[in-house]
């Protein structure tokens, strides 16, 4: 799967490493089962990535429905819990769309924000436009089972707008170079469809900054548009910083 929406940034080498919004692409499978179109057109995925995963790992993957929601865990083979995440219905969701109906478009000034929570407090970054192409942009989806679905609809899949997070990140945060972060949350809520050729913009702010542990978190809202049309929402939870580990003598 590409880590960025083609024309945002170019992507470095990737290693074995399996991407949060591959992950993304996995828990949508069973919700596209259960629900169909309507879960394409207006679906909400949320997870939280709770250790590294890699290629060729040997991973348990359990889903447990109730009236509304799938809940699902990923756990490796030793038992230890990889992921956490809950698919559901946009308008079964918990999660309130309010704030991402506030334009805070066009209101970036400069470029890059320093990696500090001083200049990330409130911070808006850039904006990035890209283009949906149904036929290269659904292509990660080979050897899933909703792959077809995906296809007949046209319809842009809420990973691929998951790795427009990460555009926003590697563009607009100075993250290093190259850029390094670690995802360690994200939702993507799907509002309306975004079809084969549309042009997609997509705004993103700094809600709040957290610590965790040795680490600082930056909670990030992103708003997609088509023209005018409000079409998705995400927010995604990053390590931008950590602090050295240290020992004493």
């Amino acid at each position: 799967m590409r880590p960025f929406p083609v024309g945002t940034a170019e992507p470095g080498p990737l290693g074995d490493h399996v991407m949060g919004m591959v992950v993304l692409a996995w828990l949508a499978t069973p919700a596209v089962q259960r629900w169909g179109r309507a879960f394409m057109r207006s679906g909400s995925l949320s997870m939280t990535l709770e250790r590294p995963m890699h290629a060729d790992q040997e991973l348990r993957i359990d889903h447990r429905l109730d009236a509304a929601t799938i809940n699902t865990t990923i756990d490796d083979r030793e038992g230890n819990r990889c992921v956490s995440a809950s698919a559901s219905l946009l308008k079964a969701a918990s999660v309130s769309l309010e704030t991402a109906v506030i334009d805070f478009r066009d209101s970036h000034v400069g470029g890059r924000v320093a990696a500090t929570p001083d200049a990330l407090r409130e911070a808006v970054l850039p904006s990035i436009e890209f283009d949906f192409d149904a036929e290269r942009d659904l292509a990660f989806l080979d050897g899933l089972p909703d792959a077809a679905a995906w296809r007949r609809a046209a319809w842009a899949h809420p990973a691929w707008l998951g790795t427009a997070v990460n555009a926003a990140i590697a563009l607009g945060i100075d993250v290093g170079d190259p850029p390094r972060w670690s995802q360690i949350a994200t939702e993507v809520h799907l509002v309306s469809p975004i079809e084969h050729r549309e042009r997609v913009s997509m705004n993103t702010r700094v809600a709040r900054l957290s610590r965790r542990g040795r680490h600082d978190v930056a909670h990030l809202e992103c708003a997609f548009h088509v023209g005018e049309r409000f079409v998705a929402f995400a927010r995604n939870d990053v390590i931008y910083r950590s602090e050295a580990q240290t020992s004493g003598a």
